[in-house]
């Protein structure tokens, strides 16, 4: 409530044609919980149904979800994403691909928020973002507290439908939606079961994900090497979550894919998922290709990986708008990479933004009039003809580096009478 607060005046001034007003921008926030309410109301509502993306996924998804499996379909009660934590002999590295509407391709933000905490004197965030956001949405976050010995947390997920409509009569008003409980995980958190913890407090049932956090901290403490609670993953349905421990998976596959398909056998019963976890589309080829994952740059490669000439779609970053018949403005927009030694370096995370162009043509909407008459793309370049970018706290001034900000808070102790070291 305080950040809606604060964001609302600002956000308005900047705005020429009208201001927008809270209730408009919590319907910003809500961008990825509202996939899940469109599918709960839809019926009783259809003016509900055409909300922003919502309305535009929904028409994409109608046009080409017959031609797709059903876990690669972009259907409009989820985001469609592709992840990877793969473990190396001296790092882990971690990669996460944002597939949506290219309506939402741009603008985008890599955002850096530093608060102090009632645990920590300074807590970062680094997450990728859109305008008007205060979570990822996407999501990617990467998560520090000041000092050396300050919990450090990666956290990504991509999205699961639910496909049994009746699931959702476990959605009920009493409960708090997925954005605002990310956001207080990640400020009060310092491992993975306390993240899974929190996070699962009054669940909404709402922007239903497989989420994985790794605890670098913990990582690191134990000499670079895997133990115990390093790593867990969180299934969100209505009604219902699971949340285990998969360390030891991890240690023994070398890689943790994540594809829009549910793991746990209780969430694929509650979501109707029929696809098997292991034989996905994206699962085959992230089994085929992890093993050339060796550093930064092998992770880029196989995350901006289109080479399926048959079925652009079929890939680990989609690009629908290359089928000859009845292509469409979606696909992955985005592609983010780091790694555990890159977050210790500096919180740095190398990212790229619009659709993939390392094994096909680069997307312009000049190209695609057909495309750009029908999708609203404001404020877009002609062409997404991006490289990939460092993104990191320590390269903005403004943000205070640890120390000064430990020392400024010690100064001013008193008014921050709940805070504790």
């Amino acid at each position: 409530a305080v950040n809606l607060e604060a964001r609302g005046p600002g956000c308005s001034e900047e705005c020429y044609s009208s201001k927008l007003t809270k209730l408009e921008f919590l319907l910003v926030n809500l961008d990825g919980d509202l996939f899940d309410l469109v599918s709960k109301f839809s019926s009783d509502h259809m003016a509900f149904s055409e909300i922003g993306r919502q309305g535009r996924v929904r028409a994409s998804a109608n046009r080409f979800k017959s031609r797709m499996p059903a876990s690669a379909i972009l259907f409009p009660n989820g985001l469609r994403c592709s992840a990877l934590f793969k473990v190396t002999d001296d790092d882990i590295i971690f990669a996460h691909d944002t597939w949506d509407t290219y309506s939402t391709a741009a603008p985008r933000i890599f955002k850096h928020l530093q608060l102090p905490t009632q645990k920590c004197l300074l807590r970062t965030t680094s997450f990728s973002s859109s305008p008007g956001f205060l979570s990822s949405i996407d999501d990617y976050y990467v998560v520090k507290e000041g000092g050396d010995e300050g919990s450090s947390l990666v956290v990504i997920e991509t999205s699961n439908n639910i496909y049994t409509t009746s699931a959702y009569d476990a959605c009920v008003p009493q409960s708090v939606f997925s954005f605002v409980r990310a956001t207080v995980a990640n400020n009060l958190a310092a491992t993975p079961p306390e993240w899974a913890n929190l996070f699962s407090a009054n669940a909404s049932g709402t922007y239903n994900n497989q989420w994985m956090i790794l605890d670098l901290n913990r990582y690191h403490r134990n000499n670079q090497t895997l133990v115990d609670d390093c790593f867990w993953v969180l299934e969100e349905v209505p009604g219902a979550i699971e949340m285990r421990d998969q360390t030891q998976k991890l240690i023994k596959d070398g890689y943790w894919g994540s594809y829009n398909v549910a793991y746990y056998e209780k969430t694929r019963l509650i979501a109707g998922e029929t696809e098997q976890y292991g034989s996905n589309v994206r699962a085959n080829i992230f089994r085929s290709q992890q093993g050339s994952v060796t550093d930064i740059a092998s992770m880029q490669r196989l995350m901006a990986l289109n080479n399926n000439k048959n079925h652009p779609g079929w890939a680990i970053n989609a690009r629908f708008d290359l089928y000859p018949s009845q292509p469409d403005a979606a696909g992955g927009i985005d592609s983010k990479v780091a790694s555990a030694s890159s977050i210790a370096a500096g919180m740095t995370t190398y990212a790229r933004g619009g659709p993939t162009h390392d094994d096909v043509d680069n997307f312009c909407w000049s190209d695609n009039e057909e495309l750009a008459d029908a999708t609203a793309h404001c404020a877009h370049p002609q062409c997404f003809k991006y490289e990939w970018g460092t993104f990191s706290p320590a390269s903005h001034p403004s943000l205070l580096g640890t120390n000064q900000v430990e020392r400024a808070i010690r100064r001013h102790r008193r008014g921050f009478p709940t805070l504790q070291r």
